[in-house]
C-alpha cells in the first residue's frame, strides 16, 4: 500500500516537472521567436526589414526620407499618411505599405507697396494654392492714385487664378498729379531744365551761369530769405 502510495507521488511530480518544463519551452520560444516586419513603399519598392518581438509594435524606418512613387500633379505633393496594415502588436512576418496623402501646396504672396499701405479692415491675402482665385487688395498712398499691380514679368494682374502656382510677389503702381517748375533765372542762361515734378519724382536743380557772376543758389522768395534755399525738390513734395 505504500509502495503504490510512493508511486502515485513520483508520478505526480514527474508529471508537474515535464508541464513546467513544457511551458518553459513555450515561453522561452515565444520570447526567442522575432516576427520580421517589411516595410515597402507605394510602388512595392523595400525600404527596410525590422524584426520586432511578438506583441511589440515595429520600429518604422525615417519617414522624413520617404517620397510617393507617384506623381501628385501641379501644385500638389504627397504626405506620409501611415503604414497599411497597421505595424503595432506585431505577431508574425508580415508586409506594410507607405501610404500616403495627396495634399495642395501653399505658395506664398508678398505685396511690395511702393511708398503705399493697406488700410486697418483690409484683408490681406499671404498665401494660396492651385486650389484658391484669390482677389488683390487695393492699397492707399496719399496724394496718388492706385493704377494697379504688377507681377514679376511686368504684366497688370488684379487677381490670381485658379490653377496657377508658385510664390508670388506684386509691386504697387501709382499715378500723382503733375506740378510745374518755373525758374527765375533773373538774367542768367541754363540748359536741360527740368519743368515739371510729381510726389513721386526727386529733382536735383540745375546751376545756371551769368557772365562774370557766381550763382549762389535758388530761393523759392522772392526777397532770398534765407530759408527758403532748396537745392532739390524732394520726393513727395506736392
Amino acid at each position: 500500500m505504500e509502495e503504490s502510495k510512493n508511486k502515485m507521488i513520483v508520478k505526480t511530480i514527474i508529471g508537474t516537472v515535464l508541464f513546467i518544463l513544457a511551458l518553459a519551452v513555450i515561453i522561452v520560444s515565444t520570447k526567442i521567436k522575432r516576427p520580421v516586419v517589411k516595410f515597402v513603399n507605394d510602388d512595392g519598392t523595400v525600404i527596410a526589414e525590422v524584426k520586432t518581438a511578438i506583441g511589440k509594435t515595429a520600429t518604422q524606418p525615417d519617414i522624413k526620407k520617404l517620397t510617393s512613387s507617384k506623381n501628385p500633379g501641379k501644385g500638389y505633393r504627397y504626405v506620409f499618411a501611415g503604414w497599411e496594415p497597421s505595424i503595432e502588436n506585431i505577431q508574425d512576418d508580415i508586409t506594410v505599405t507607405a501610404k500616403y496623402n495627396k495634399v495642395a501646396i501653399f505658395y506664398t504672396i508678398t505685396f511690395e507697396l511702393n511708398g503705399g499701405s493697406f488700410s486697418e479692415n483690409t484683408t490681406i491675402p499671404t498665401s494660396y494654392t492651385v486650389e484658391t482665385e484669390v482677389d488683390l487688395p487695393t492699397p492707399t498712398r496719399e496724394g496718388c492714385t492706385f493704377e494697379g499691380w504688377k507681377d514679376t514679368s511686368g504684366t497688370t494682374v488684379t487677381k490670381i487664378e485658379k490653377g496657377e502656382i508658385g510664390n508670388k510677389v506684386f509691386t504697387a503702381t501709382w499715378k500723382a498729379p503733375t506740378h510745374t517748375i518755373t525758374y527765375e533765372l533773373n538774367g542768367g542762361t541754363c540748359e536741360d531744365l527740368v519743368t515739371s515734378f510729381t510726389i513721386l519724382d526727386n529733382v536735383k536743380l540745375p546751376t545756371p551761369t551769368k557772365e562774370n557772376m557766381v550763382f549762389t543758389g535758388w530761393y523759392t522768395s522772392p526777397d532770398f530769405n534765407e530759408d527758403s534755399l532748396i537745392t532739390e525738390i524732394k520726393l513727395g513734395t506736392d
